[in-house]
C-alpha cells in the first residue's frame, strides 16, 4: 500500500497459490491506511530490509492501522509473523501462527527501533521453531504496549519476549508458554 494509499480488508482471506508457496509482499507504507477485519493473510513474507536476512510476513510501517480479529499463518523459514515500524497501530484479538519446526530463526511480532505507542491486546502468538522469539522490541522501540495476550513457543534456544535496548513499554496480564531446552519466558539486555 503506498503513500496514502488506502486498503480495508473485510472478512477475506489472502493467500498464496503457488506451490511450493514463494511469498508475497504486504507492506502498509508510510502514510498509507490500513484495516484488517475479520481475515486470514497466509503465506506472506517477501525480503524485509528492516532486518536483514529475514522476511516479513505483513509490514507495517505506517501509523493509525488496525488489525483486528485477524489470522496470519506462515510455515515459511525466516519469517516474521508481523513486522511494526510505524506508531499508533492497533492489532487486536488476532492470532499469528508461524508453524516452520526447522532451525531457523522466526519472530512472531517484530517491534523496530521506530516503533512507538503501538498496542497488541487480547491476541495469541504462537510459534513452533528452534531459535524463535514470539516477541522482539529492538532498540528504542518505545511505548508499545502488550495487554491480555497468550504467547505459545515450541522449540530450542526461544525466547517468549525478547527486549533489547527497548523501554518504557507496557506488558499487563499476558500468558507466556515456553518449552524447548535452553528457552526464556522473557529476557532483557542494552
Amino acid at each position: 500500500i503506498q503513500n496514502d494509499g488506502l486498503l480495508n480488508v473485510t472478512d477475506s482471506n489472502i493467500t498464496n497459490s503457488h506451490t511450493p508457496a514463494y511469498g508475497y509482499g504486504f507492506t502498509a507504507h508510510l502514510g498509507s491506511t490500513l484495516t484488517t477485519l475479520n481475515s486470514r493473510i497466509s503465506g506472506a513474507g517477501t525480503n524485509n530490509p528492516e532486518v536483514s536476512n529475514t522476511k516479513g510476513g505483513l509490514v507495517i510501517n505506517t501509523t493509525d492501522a488496525v488489525i483486528e480479529n485477524t489470522t496470519i499463518y506462515s510455515d515459511e523459514n525466516y519469517i516474521n509473523g508481523l513486522i511494526i515500524s510505524g506508531a499508533n497501530n492497533q492489532i487486536l484479538a488476532s492470532t499469528i501462527t508461524l508453524a516452520n519446526s526447522g532451525t531457523t530463526l522466526q519472530r512472531g511480532v517484530l517491534l523496530t527501533s521506530s516503533s512507538s505507542g503501538n498496542t497488541l491486546i487480547n491476541s495469541t502468538v504462537n510459534l513452533t521453531s528452534h531459535y524463535g522469539e514470539i516477541i522482539y522490541l529492538m532498540e528504542n522501540s518505545t511505548g508499545n504496549s502488550l495487554q491480555e495476550n497468550t504467547f505459545t513457543i515450541q522449540g530450542n534456544e526461544s525466547y517468549g519476549i525478547r527486549i533489547r535496548g527497548a523501554y518504557e513499554n507496557d506488558f499487563i496480564n499476558n500468558i507466556i508458554n515456553v518449552s524447548g531446552d535452553n528457552s526464556y519466558s522473557i529476557t532483557m539486555s542494552d
